[in-house]
């Protein structure tokens, strides 16, 4: 098998244009984590679990 390796390389669109991305809410009142969500045009669409290890 033959890997070529290269330079870094950014895919996708500038986070201006990117319809999708990934957002964390602010901490609660209590100090723990806010939701992790999948946000697809400026809205919410999917809360993420965190990760326990």
């Amino acid at each position: 098998m033959v890997i070529e390796v290269g330079e870094p390389r950014r895919l996708g669109a500038s986070a201006a244009d990117a319809r999708l991305r990934f957002e964390t809410e602010p901490r609660n009142a209590r100090g723990g984590p806010g939701r992790r969500l999948l946000v697809v045009d400026e809205e919410p669409a999917f809360e993420l679990s965190f990760w326990c290890g």
